[in-house]
């Protein structure tokens, strides 16, 4: 969502978590850029990415992001080329650990550019790498599975179990961030957030 605005932000995000976490891992990557945006909305109503996540069986994904980086394929947003090659690169692990997860490192190109984030963010960013900074993907994606996690309640209603065990891995059903808007101030501060970027990409 709103990629043709973020697209810096979140070029700049995946510069700085790859400073701080070598090797930082695909898989990691996602559900680093996941707890970053819940535990934003949670605390102050608005997400740092506005990225869409989805519900696969591996926790919540954000797709488009997904596609991008594991399958270099780039993204057009109102005819207009979307990239993070400026800022990453992706990389097959020589030596990957043999599980599911852990085959592509996310590696920085550029220096990092904290332009576009407030001091919130920064800390916030921070809080999440010092917190899960040596957890493995596998241990992060166990840590998303969690009963009472906004992605345990859409597997739960979605009845998406069943669907998981026919080796189907995902699922068109998203995350709904608004559910843990419980608080006026949080909601108002999350439309406003979301017209103003609508506003400006009808602009851009």
């Amino acid at each position: 969502m709103f990629r043709l605005i973020t697209n810096h932000k979140l070029g700049n995000l995946l510069v700085y978590l790859a400073k701080k976490i070598q090797p930082l891992y695909l898989t990691k990557t996602l559900k680093l850029l996941y707890l970053i945006d819940e535990t934003s909305v949670r605390e102050i109503g608005v997400p740092v990415t506005w990225l869409d996540y989805q519900v696969w069986k591996l926790g919540p994904v954000p797709k488009e992001l997904f596609i991008e980086l594991r399958h270099n394929v780039k993204e057009f947003y109102q005819d207009k080329k979307i990239s993070l090659e400026d800022y990453i690169t992706v990389e097959k692990a020589t030596n990957p650990v043999k599980n599911q997860f852990d085959s592509y490192i996310i590696k920085p190109k550029v220096e990092f550019d904290d332009g576009e984030f407030n001091d919130y963010e920064i800390d916030l960013i921070d809080k999440i790498i010092e917190e899960n900074q040596y957890l493995s993907s596998a241990k992060l994606v166990e840590k998303l599975h969690e009963k009472g996690t906004l992605w345990h309640k859409v597997v739960i209603t979605q009845d998406l179990q069943r669907i998981f065990m026919l080796e189907q891995n995902r699922s068109n059903h998203t995350i709904d961030f608004t559910q843990l808007l419980v608080e006026d101030l949080k909601t108002l501060a999350y439309k406003s957030a979301y017209e103003a970027l609508t506003l400006e990409e009808d602009l851009f």
